[in-house]
């Protein structure tokens, strides 16, 4: 894997050229007089949640006369320990390379390895986004840090299933092995008491166990909630689509962006908003305000997706409103 630090300049031109991001390497010059912001991101470029939210951060800079660097630490293709604690290497190398006055870190897995293992306390202050419902595992937000959660809208997508399936009553969560620190079976055992559904849990290692778990849960629930497949090695996303297509005889819904491709419905918090909200925060921290006079927020957009023809299948009729607003998956 090579350096991935890429400027706001070039990063801007590929934006509006339509060109997919890439990594790019060698040194850094640094701009003279520019404030410099740098942004770290779990994952790669390509990553829909990481074009996204690096979308929305060129929304706001772009209007400021900051300077934009990013690094990429790519630990969903590369999610081994070894792999993750060299990536982080090469992350704080960028850090010295580009003497950054304010850091945005992007992601569950990237907040946990670099702010909390390394910049907690300072001395460079630090903005976090796409942290899914809670922070105070990683022990934030302190003095030197503040940000914005991602909660993903799971008792919302269950309220806008129900008129489609008024007997709903019991859901199976499928995800990876790797899940972030916190208790998330806590948080959702929470939700589905107050929408009135019985929960399965299922989590896999490789993707043929994978398809073994959706099968199993399949024929014992009345949906199937995806989480993330982060950390399932031998991941194949065409047959994963024509698997699930294929297999499934009751709705498949999610709530992250990177599953949507393969479920009948997702609702996801907006990470574009997420991105727009971080680069305002850390533009706050660069005009004087301290990190620990920032609240942390909490996200409050979200985006829908359908695959008609899924939903069709299997029975899901959304109101027109809805699918007004849905963007459509083939």
């Amino acid at each position: 894997m090579r350096s991935s630090v890429m400027t706001f300049s070039r990063c801007l031109v590929l934006l509006l050229a339509g060109i997919p991001l890439i990594t790019l390497s060698g040194c850094h010059v640094p701009q003279i007089g520019v404030q410099r912001l740098l942004y770290i991101d779990a994952y790669h470029p390509g990553e829909p949640s990481s074009d996204e939210t690096l979308a929305g951060l060129y929304e706001v800079v772009a209007e400021s006369r900051a300077g934009l660097d990013v690094f990429f630490l790519d630990t969903k293709r590369y999610p081994q320990a070894e792999a993750l604690a060299a990536r982080v290497e090469e992350a704080l190398g960028a850090i010295h390379d580009t003497s950054p006055e304010v850091i945005i870190v992007s992601g569950d897995t990237a907040v946990d390895a670099v702010v909390a293992g390394h910049l907690a306390d300072g001395p460079i202050p630090c903005v976090f986004c796409a942290v899914d419902w809670t922070c105070e595992p990683y022990g934030l937000p302190t003095e030197n840090v503040t940000g914005i959660l991602r909660i993903p809208p799971v008792a919302e997508t269950m309220a806008i299933l129900r008129p489609s399936y008024p007997s709903l009553k019991r859901i199976a969560v499928l995800s990876g092995e790797m899940t972030p620190p916190h208790d998330n079976e806590e948080v959702l055992n929470a939700i589905f008491a107050e929408c009135q559904l019985t929960p399965t849990y299922a989590s896999a290692e490789t993707y043929e166990e994978w398809k073994l778990q959706f099968a199993r849960v399949a024929g014992d629930v009345d949906v199937i909630l995806l989480l993330a497949n982060q950390g399932i090695a031998g991941w194949d996303e065409a047959d994963a689509q024509a698997f699930v297509r294929d297999y499934a005889r009751l709705p498949v819904v999610t709530c992250d962006v990177s599953m949507t491709k393969y479920a009948m419905f997702g609702l996801c918090a907006a990470d574009r908003e997420q991105g727009r909200r971080a680069a305002k925060t850390a533009l706050r921290i660069l005009r004087g305000k301290r990190p620990a006079r920032i609240p942390i927020a909490r996200s409050q957009e979200t985006e829908a997706y359908i695959n008609v023809t899924f939903a069709e299948k299997v029975g899901f009729e959304p109101d027109d409103e809805l699918l007004s607003r849905c963007q459509h998956i083939e």
